[in-house]
C-alpha cells in the first residue's frame, strides 16, 4: 500500500500570500519533484505546510498566530493536500483562523468519480495512512541528519513500524491476552476440584512469576546494552589517544574482556545444562534408591527364586517322582504330599513376569543414573575449567587496568573512569541477570511439574482437555510468530546494512564497513585503522551522508517488501520522501553521490534545494528522474532589498529568484517543468 502526494494548495500560509499551489510528479519513471529557492523564501515552510496539514503541528511553528501571512490582510489560512493511498484518492484540508480564539478545523474526504465523501475520525485515519511518529523519517529537514537516527525506543519503534513489524507484534500481544483468558478458565475449573485446586493456584503463581522475570530480564539487558555502549565509546576514545602505552594496554584489556565474555557465556550455557540435567534425571535418582532397596533380593540368586518356590519347578519334581535330594516321591507317600503342598505357595508365570519386569526397570534406572552421573561429571569438569579461566582472565585484566590507571595522562583519565564505571555496572547487572535467569529456570521447572500433575490428574475431564488444547495451540502460535519476527528482522537489518554499504562504497574517501545493530543504531569501521565511528563523530558532512543513506535504505527495503506476500507481516510503510536542504554540510562529491542513490531507492522524491546546493553537473545524474520542477520567487520591496538580484541557471536558462515588487512582499511559486 503506497502513499503518493499529488497536489499541495496553500492560502495565506506563513510566507505564502494569496493562493499558491504545487503539483508533484506521480510518474513512476520520472518520480522526482525539485523545488529551487534561496534561503528564507519558503522551502522549509512548504515542507512544514505538509506536516501541518496532516497533523496540525510542525516543529518550527510554535506560535499559531504567525501561521497567517502578516502581509495578506487576512485573518485565516489554509493548506490542502491531495494524495492517493492504496490507489484511492483523498483530500486533506486544514484551516486556521485568528478569530474565534484560534479556531482550527480539519477534514478528510475520499474522492470517487469526482465526488467527495467526508471521512469520520479524520485525524485517526491520517495516522493510519502515515503515523506521525513515522513521518519524521519521510518528511524532514537536512539539518536534522547530524545525529544517530536510530537512537531511542521511539525511533526504534518507528523504524520497525515502517518495516511492517507492527502486525505480528500486535497479533502476539492479542494472543497473550487470549492465553491469559484460557489459563483463567482452566484455573476456574480446577478451583472447583478440591484435589487439584492447590496445583491450579500454584500454576497461576508460577506463570505470574515467569512474566515478571521476563520483564526484569528485558530491563536489565537494556541497561547492560546501554552501559556496554558507554564502555565501548570510552575505550575507543582511549584507543584513539596518542599515548602509545595506553593504546596497547587498552587493546590487551579489550582482548581479555572478550575472553571473559566468551567464558561467561560458556559458564551460563553449562550452568543451564546442569540445571536442565537435574530437572530431567531427578526422578531417576529417586527411582534408583527405591530399586536398590526393593529389588536387592533379586540379585542374590538368578534365575531361580529361592522362596516362595516356583510353581512350574515343583510340578516338574512331582512328575519325575524324584526330589532334588534324590529321594523318591511316590504318589500316596508322606514325602509326595509334603512336596505337593508347595504348589499352592509357588510363584505363577504372572508373578514371574512381574518380577522380570521389575528387574528390567531396575536395570534401566541404574543405567540412566549412571548416564546422569557421567553427564554431570562432564559438566562439572567444564565448569571447573571455565571458572579457572575466568579467574585468570580477571586477574590479568585487573593488572592491566591498574597499569593503565597509573599512566600519568590527564587526557584519558576521564575516559578510563567512565569506562571502568560502566564495566562495574555491567558486572553487577550480569550477576543480577544470572540470578534472575536461574530463578526463572527453577520456576519454569516447577511449573512443568505442576502442569504435568494437572494433566495426569484430569485426563478424563473433557472441558479441561479442550482448554488445554486451546492453550497449547495459542502458545504454539505465539512462539511461531516470535520466531518468524526475529528471523525477518535479522534479515531486514542485514539487507538495510547491505544497501547502506553499497550507497557509501563509491562515495566515501576511505573504506568503511557499515554495521547496523539490532536497535537500528549503526557505526562505521575504518577497514585500514579499525577505528569505529558512531553518530556524529564522523563530521557533519559524512554523518549527514550516512544518515540519509540509512533512511533511503530503510525506504528502499520497505518498498521491496511491499511486493512480497506474507501471512505474518504488513507490506510496510511506503510514502513520499520529502527533504528540505538534503545536503547540509556535504561537499560536492558527497552531494553527487547522494543524488545518485536517492531517486533509485524512493518511489516518490521531493527535494527542496537552495541555489547553493545545485550545480549544472547534477543534471546528468538526476535529470532523467525529474518529472516536475519549480522555483520559489521572493517578491521584495526596494527598501528591503539592496544588492544583486539572486538568480539560478538550469540547463543554460537563467531564472531570477528575486523580484523587486513594492506592491507584494511574499513568495510565489513558478512551474519551470517544461522549460
Amino acid at each position: 500500500m503506497q502513499l503518493v502526494f499529488k497536489k499541495l494548495e496553500i492560502r495565506n500560509f506563513r510566507i505564502y500570500g494569496g493562493d499558491q499551489e504545487i503539483t508533484f510528479s506521480t510518474d513512476p519513471n520520472r518520480h522526482v519533484t525539485l523545488v529551487h529557492a534561496e534561503n528564507s523564501t519558503g522551502k522549509t515552510t512548504m515542507l512544514n505546510a505538509i506536516k501541518w496539514c496532516l497533523y496540525g503541528k510542525a516543529d518550527e511553528f510554535t506560535d499559531q498566530q504567525s501561521l497567517v501571512n502578516d502581509r495578506s490582510g487576512k485573518t485565516s489560512c489554509s493548506v490542502r493536500l491531495n494524495f492517493s493511498y492504496d490507489e484511492v484518492d483523498y483530500t486533506a484540508f486544514r484551516t486556521y483562523s485568528q478569530q474565534y480564539q484560534g479556531d482550527m478545523s480539519f477534514t478528510l474526504e475520499k474522492i470517487v468519480s469526482g465526488n467527495n465523501t467526508p471521512i469520520k475520525d479524520a485525524e485517526t485515519r491520517i495516522n493510519q495512512f502515515l503515523p506521525k511518529d513515522l513521518s519524521n523519517y519521510f518528511l524532514f529537514a537536512g539539518e536534522h541528519l547530524t545525529g544517530n537516527l536510530g537512537q531511542g525506543d521511539a525511533n526504534k519503534k518507528a523504524i520497525r513500524d515502517i518495516l511492517g513489524f507492527n502486525l505480528p507484534e500486535t497479533a502476539n500481544a492479542d494472543l497473550k491476552k487470549i492465553l491469559r483468558k484460557f489459563i483463567k478458565e482452566k484455573n476456574d475449573i480446577l478451583a472447583n476440584d478440591a484435589e487439584h485446586a492447590q496445583d491450579a493456584e500454584q500454576e497461576r503463581i508460577y506463570l505470574d512469576e515467569l512474566e515478571d522475570f521476563s520483564l526484569k530480564i528485558s530491563k536489565i539487558e537494556s541497561n547492560i546494552e546501554a552501559n556496554e555502549k558507554i564502555r565501548d565509546i570510552n575505550q575507543e576514545k582511549i584507543s584513539k589517544s596518542n599515548h602509545i602505552k595506553a593504546v596497547d594496554l587498552q587493546k590487551q584489556i579489550k582482548e581479555k574482556e572478550k575472553q571473559l565474555a566468551d567464558e561467561n557465556s560458556l559458564k551460563k550455557e553449562f550452568s543451564s545444562k546442569r540445571l536442565s540435567l537435574i530437572s530431567i534425571y531427578g526422578h531417576i535418582i529417586f527411582g534408583k534408591k527405591l530399586s536398590e532397596i526393593g529389588l536387592e533380593f533379586l540379585k542374590i540368586e538368578r534365575p531361580r527364586i529361592p522362596a516362595p518356590y516356583d510353581q512350574k519347578f515343583v510340578n516338574e519334581l512331582l512328575s519325575k517322582n524324584t526330589c532334588i535330594c534324590g529321594r523318591a516321591l511316590n504318589e500316596g507317600t508322606n514325602e509326595y504330599s509334603l512336596v505337593q503342598t508347595l504348589v499352592s505357595k509357588g510363584n505363577t508365570d504372572i508373578i514371574a513376569q512381574r518380577v522380570s519386569k521389575a528387574q528390567s526397570i531396575g536395570d534401566y534406572v541404574e543405567s540412566e543414573a549412571k548416564r546422569f552421573l557421567e553427564e554431570l561429571k562432564d559438566i562439572e569438569s567444564n565448569l571447573d575449567r571455565i571458572e579457572k579461566n575466568i579467574s585468570t582472565y580477571e586477574q590479568t585484566r585487573d593488572r592491566l587496568n591498574n597499569e593503565l590507571n597509573n599512566i600519568d595522562n590527564e587526557d584519558i583519565s576521564q575516559f578510563k573512569h567512565d569506562s571502568d564505571l560502566a564495566e562495574k555496572k555491567i558486572s553487577l547487572l550480569n550477576q543480577k541477570l544470572g540470578e534472575i535467569r536461574f530463578n526463572k529456570q527453577n520456576t519454569k521447572n516447577s511449573l512443568e511439574q505442576v502442569q504435568r500433575r494437572l494433566r495426569l490428574g484430569n485426563q478424563n475431564n473433557e472441558a479441561l482437555n479442550q482448554i488445554e488444547k486451546q492453550i497449547e495451540i495459542t502458545e504454539s502460535c505465539i512462539r511461531r510468530i516470535a520466531d518468524q519476527l526475529n528471523k525477518t528482522e535479522i534479515a531486514s537489518i542485514r539487507k538495510i546494512e547491505e544497501i547502506v554499504q553499497k550507497n557509501l562504497n563509491d562515495i566515501l574517501r576511505k573504506e568503511f564497513r557499515v554495521s547496523l545493530h539490532h536497535d537500528y543504531t549503526f557505526e562505521l569501521k575504518n577497514q585500514e585503522t579499525g577505528t569505529v565511528i558512531r553518530g556524529g563523530d564522523a563530521g557533519m558532512g559524512q554523518t549527514q551522508l550516512t544518515n540519509l543513506s540509512f533512511v533511503t535504505a530503510l525506504i528502499a527495503h520497505s518498498k521491496t517488501r511491499a511486493k512480497s506476500s506474507s501471512e505474518f507481516f504488513m507490506p510496510g510503510t511506503i510514502a513520499p520522501f520529502v527533504i528540505d536542504a538534503p545536503f547540509g554540510e556535504m561537499d560536492k562529491t558527497y552531494q553527487k553521490g547522494t543524488l545518485s542513490f536517492l531517486p533509485k531507492q524512493s518511489h516518490q522524491l521531493i527535494l527542496f534545494l537552495s541555489s547553493g546546493q545545485w550545480d549544472n553537473d547534477y543534471e546528468e545524474i538526476i535529470g532523467k528522474y525529474i518529472g516536475k520542477r519549480y522555483i520559489l520567487i521572493n517578491h521584495a520591496s526596494k527598501n528591503r532589498h539592496d544588492g544583486d538580484i539572486e538568480s539560478l541557471t538550469i540547463k543554460d536558462i537563467k531564472y531570477d529568484l528575486t523580484i523587486i515588487d513594492d506592491s507584494l512582499s511574499q513568495t510565489t511559486i513558478k512551474d519551470i517543468s517544461n522549460a
